[in-house]
This record gives structure tokens, C-alpha cells and sequence, in this order.
């Protein structure tokens, strides 16, 4: 075990989710995950808690798959469901490893082989369950060549982002929360030529700091945290929205790589967006998208002092501001669409009510 593997196991565990004295901790691992678990299971035995591993095994799943046997896939087992209703913490390392082909896999074939996903979490609600999903073992090799990065670096980096204090992240990103919530304007503006001024709903704010708060454990979902996490998100209002935003960070989703751009707002909607580079694709899919996608739907500010341009996590590094447009029911909004476009800004200042929450893109 490397040393960061047991940084990382001491951070989620101890930590985050304070495992005590007499706790039992399941630990879902795939083949690929393996080299972690160990480090998980050592740190559960030095808290004076009970450590259970539960394994998928790579190439017999894909083999359930390829056979077209997927109901036993999808079925949790007696005995699954009786480990998940005793347990009092849950680390997830997330699979199969071959992300981009199970992504491709049909809406038919993958729902059938991930049909116990309600049962799993109707029963970890139900037991006041606390867990983490840890996304360094989201970053695979297959993936990471699909989206062009390193996967040894990437998942360095994923995993150093974890290691970051997430009770200072909770205390900031509650402060910046708090003046969110009860604010009634925003505005972003930075020399790049951006200057925007949005409002704000009373909607709540949730932050992610790794934490599981009583917010957190109030959602349906929310009783597992993330690693790496490290944002403040809150809803905006749907119907103002003025100004310029001049993108500075490209990000990469899991189907797409998204460049810098310039996007125009006026009485509350997007009217006209541009990237520097060819952003055929996510103009397509904004094309495709319904009614509300040009309706400002939600802010995201980086809470995280670890992350530095992580692929696929780039919102959670410190000072970053993400803008969203579509859908915001999620967070509270009024837009119920399952398509947002967003925009990505470091370096900016940010207000609310005239009063600073990120200054030259630092928070706290």
C-alpha cells in the first residue's frame, strides 16, 4: 500500500465519517479497485470497527452481460441485503472498470443489470446509512484514455483532492451558504471581460465538503458523500439574468470535452453562446435539449485547496465558478429538465448584495 492510499483511507474514514469504536464498514470493491481496499481495511481495524468486503468480479459481470443474463445481475442476494441493513458505514469504489462500455451499454441492458439500485438505497435510508463513493476508482485506464488523460496521474490527482480538510471546506462553503440564501443579487466580474449580474431565490444551498451533514441526510441520496468533493451549489432565479460571461477553464464530462467561450445573457436568458474552439457537440446537444435550457439554473462555487484542474472534477477546485443553464429542480428551481450547459471561471470575483464571496478567485 502507498502512503497516499493510507492518507486517503484515514481521511474518509476517520475524518470524514467518523467511523467509532464497534461500527461495522462494508467495503464494495470491483477487480480494479483491489489495491485500495486493503488501506480501507487496516484503517477500519485501527478504529476498533468491524471491516466486511464485498467483490464484484470484472470479467464475471461482463459475462452476465455478453450472456444476456441480467436479472441476476440486478437482484441483491439475502444476504447483500442483510449486510447493507446492518451496516452503519459504506464505502462504494465505483465499476466496472470498462467505463466507456458500459456507458454505451442500452438503456434496456444496463437498467436491468443495475435494477437493485431503489432496494439499495430504500434500505440504506432506511438504516441511516453513511457512506462514501470514492471516484478515484471512477478514473479506470479505458476511460481515461477515451477523454485523452493519464490514468496513473489522474488518479493521484483524484485521490490528493480527497485528502483536503473537508471540516474547513464545510465551514466556508456554510458561510458562503449562508449570504446565498438570504441574498436577493449576484454578480460575477473579471478582467477577462466578464461582468454578470444574477438573482438569487431563497433557494437552499447545499454544500459538499465530504461531509454528511443533517441537509445531506435529509435528501434521498444524500446519506453517501463523494470523494473528492469540495462545492457550494444553490439554485438561481429563473428569471434574471444580465450580462457577460468570458470562460477561462475548459472541463471534460464523460462523454465530452468542453472548451472556453463567451456566453450573452439578457432578461434572463441565454441568448447566444460561442467557444473558441469547435463546440459542435455541445451545441447540438443544447439544440436538442427543451424548453428552459436558456433559463439560468444554478451556481457552483470550488471549495476545494487540493484540486487543481482535475479532469472531470474541475468545479471542485477552490475559487472556481461554475454557471449552469436548464435544469434546477434538483436544487429546488422551477426548471425540471435533465439538461444543463455550463460555463467555467477562475480567477473571478464574486458578490452578493455587493458584499464579497470570492475575491480574485479566493474563497474564505
Amino acid at each position: 500500500m502507498s502512503r497516499l492510499e493510507t492518507q486517503l483511507a484515514r481521511t474518509i474514514l476517520a475524518r470524514n465519517l467518523k467511523v467509532r469504536p464497534g461500527e461495522s464498514v462494508v467495503i464494495e470493491s470491483w477487480s480494479h479497485s483491489l489495491p485500495y481496499v486493503g488501506a480501507f481495511v487496516e484503517e477500519t481495524r485501527r478504529l476498533g470497527a468491524d471491516a466486511m468486503v464485498l467483490y464484484e468480479d470484472e470479467r464475471a459481470w461482463w459475462s452476465g452481460i455478453d450472456s444476456r443474463k441480467t436479472k441476476p445481475l440486478g437482484r441483491m442476494s439475502r444476504s447483500e441485503r442483510a449486510a447493507l441493513a446492518a451496516a452503519n458505514v459504506y464505502i462504494y469504489f465505483w465499476g466496472p472498470e470498462d467505463r466507456p462500455r458500459a456507458d454505451a451499454l442500452p438503456e434496456r441492458v444496463g437498467g436491468s443489470a443495475m435494477a437493485f439500485n431503489e432496494e439499495w438505497y430504500r434500505i440504506g435510508r432506511k438504516g441511516k446509512l453513511r457512506g462514501c463513493r470514492m471516484s478515484v476508482a471512477y478514473a479506470t485506464d479505458p476511460l481515461a484514455t477515451k477523454i485523452g488523460v493519464d490514468g496513473t496521474r489522474w488518479r493521484r490527482q483524484i485521490a490528493t483532492a480527497g485528502l483536503a480538510d473537508s471540516g474547513r471546506m464545510y465551514a466556508t462553503g456554510r458561510e458562503i451558504a449562508r449570504r446565498l440564501q438570504s441574498g436577493k443579487e449576484l454578480r460575477i466580474h473579471h478582467k477577462n471581460g466578464t461582468d454578470l449580474t444574477l438573482g438569487l431565490a431563497g433557494y437552499q444551498p447545499r454544500v459538499e465538503s465530504g461531509l454528511i451533514d443533517k441537509d445531506a441526510m435529509a435528501r434521498p441520496y444524500g446519506f453517501l458523500a463523494n470523494s473528492p468533493a469540495g462545492t457550494v451549489i444553490v439554485g438561481l432565479d429563473e428569471r434574471r439574468g444580465d450580462g457577460t460571461v468570458v470562460a477561462n477553464t475548459p472541463y471534460i464530462m464523460p462523454t465530452q470535452k468542453v472548451g472556453t467561450g463567451r456566453w450573452e445573457l439578457s432578461g434572463g436568458r441565454l441568448v447566444s453562446f460561442s467557444f473558441d474552439d469547435d463546440g459542435t457537440e455541445v451545441e447540438s446537444g443544447y439544440r436538442a435539449a427543451g424548453s428552459g435550457k436558456d433559463r439560468p439554473a444554478l451556481l457552483s462555487i470550488g471549495l476545494n485547496p487540493k484540486a487543481r484542474g482535475v479532469p472531470q472534477y474541475e468545479e471542485i477546485e477552490s475559487g472556481t465558478v461554475l454557471l449552469g443553464t436548464g435544469g434546477n429542480a434538483f436544487l429546488g428551481g422551477k426548471t425540471a429538465l435533465p439538461y444543463q450547459l455550463y460555463s467555467m471561471l477562475r480567477g473571478a470575483d464574486v458578490e452578493v448584495d455587493g458584499t464579497p464571496i470570492v475575491h480574485g478567485g479566493r474563497v474564505g
